[in-house]
């Protein structure tokens, strides 16, 4: 499938951001000589039409990502809500905020409203935390990837 860049540009232009960011970059890189205007395009139809061949994740879903690490946990999607940190809560809510901020895009004020009225910054922290451990422990990546994999596959 032939695609032009103008077509392209219509297309994902829709997000201003988006536009706006593809435009000072573009705008940078050829002014540093990286590459012509023809090189860009090409690049960019390129990466275009590969992540048009994406499965893609429903991100106006985020109950469907509640339900898939409730599902993998053993728990209630409501229990994932809960204000309280238990034990056995605390690592599934942060899978979930890991998957939001990450598959979602969510900011931490999202994440957190859409929990209940978390503050952004116990978002933050629990974020920060999960990270540290999904460096140190290889089985928590892995949990994590297949659960991302099951979100993918639907």
């Amino acid at each position: 499938m032939s695609v032009k860049f103008e077509q392209v540009c219509r297309e994902i232009g829709r997000d201003d951001r988006f536009k706006a960011t593809v435009y000072a970059i573009n705008s940078l890189a050829i002014k540093k000589g990286l590459y012509s205007r023809d090189e860009f395009e090409g690049g960019f139809i390129e990466w275009v039409e590969r992540e048009q061949r994406k499965p893609i994740v429903d991100r106006e879903r985020p109950q469907f990502i509640l339900e898939r690490v409730a599902n993998h946990f053993g728990m209630e999607v409501s229990d994932l809500r809960i204000k309280r940190n238990f034990h056995t809560l605390v690592l599934p809510r942060w899978v979930a905020w890991h998957l939001l901020r990450e598959v979602c895009l969510w900011s931490t004020s999202q994440i957190g409203s859409y929990f209940g009225g978390f503050h952004h910054t116990t978002v933050m922290h629990g974020l920060r935390t999960f990270k540290t451990r999904m460096e140190a422990d290889a089985g928590l990546r892995n949990l994590v990837e297949q659960i991302k994999s099951e979100l993918v596959a639907q």
